[in-house]
């Protein structure tokens, strides 16, 4: 549907040359940071079942409410020093670590594919990078990743592909069969998960599995495929597999659970770093 708006960024970074690519990561770079900012509001408020909208952003511990020039990512933390304004408290540097992450993410996936000319592509990868980084944070933080994150996901995923039909991994550019692979995607990853949770509860008789993580599974399904999300799931257990190994050495024992969420977060951003999709195929940068 929207496949020219495509052509016009290339044709507008081919006509203003290195300013006009500067520019754009300079942008990435601020667009990543306030989404950020956002980020870091829904991993606090969300899993606590608060309104993102509203009231407005406040210290925990005296209740200053945040005034706008105290709420300007990244910069705003630095100015006051990490430290509240009202109470002087210290500000968790978490806040500043996920917009700086969240920034230089957004950057690098939009350097990628600019210069491989496929600007729209960078839609679906800042999304999964933006749920990643969220989804990582609420499940070590609380050991949840929350609907509200993964079924917004799936939601955004179909839109991605009525707009963008010829910039999917799903074979076709025409739009009806390409947003029913993505359904479809959706759908079989949801009976491949449900079958793993199943199957380490009669294993392990507990649960080895979070259904958040297959709903995690179901929303980068439809952004990138089963092959996609069977790299992510792969890498997730590769990471966590070295982890668990360090872990052990350092404790001297063995964790008897752990959030599984941050290396499928991992594994995502890795996966969005490497590769782009466009007219049913993966290209990836190492090759």
């Amino acid at each position: 549907m929207f496949s020219e708006f495509n052509r016009a960024i290339c044709n507008w970074l081919e006509t203003s040359g290195t300013p006009g690519f500067a520019f754009s990561m300079i942008y990435a770079f601020v667009i990543g940071a306030c989404f950020g900012s956002f980020a870091t509001a829904c991993i606090w408020r969300i899993p606590r079942g608060l309104s993102i909208v509203k009231p407005r952003s406040k210290c925990p511990r005296c209740g200053h409410m945040i005034t706008a020039s105290e709420n300007i990512p990244m910069l705003s933390w630095l100015l006051l020093k990490g430290k509240c304004s009202g109470c002087g408290l210290p500000i968790s540097s978490k806040y500043f670590k996920t917009e700086l992450v969240m920034a230089i993410l957004f950057t690098a996936v939009a350097a990628i594919r600019f210069h491989y000319k496929v600007p729209v592509t960078v839609l679906p990868a800042w999304i999964m990078i933006w749920f990643a980084v969220s989804s990582a944070r609420t499940d070590l933080e609380k050991l949840i990743i929350p609907d509200k994150f993964t079924y917004t996901a799936m939601i955004l995923a179909v839109l991605y592909s009525v707009c963008f039909p010829a910039y999917t991994a799903f074979r076709g550019e025409s739009l009806v069969p390409v947003v029913v692979y993505t359904i479809l995607s959706g759908v079989a990853t949801a009976v491949f998960g449900a079958a793993i949770v199943f199957s380490g509860k009669l294993l392990f008789r507990q649960d080895a599995f979070g259904w958040g993580d297959v709903k995690y599974m179901i929303a980068a399904a439809m952004f990138f495929n089963v092959l996609g999300m069977m790299f992510i799931l792969a890498g997730a257990c590769i990471f966590s597999m070295i982890w668990f190994v360090i872990d052990r050495l350092r404790r001297g024992k063995f964790r008897k659970y752990f959030p599984f969420g941050p290396f499928l977060a991992l594994a995502t951003i890795v996966w969005c770093l490497l590769t782009i999709q466009k007219g049913g195929f993966v290209y990836w940068f190492c090759f």
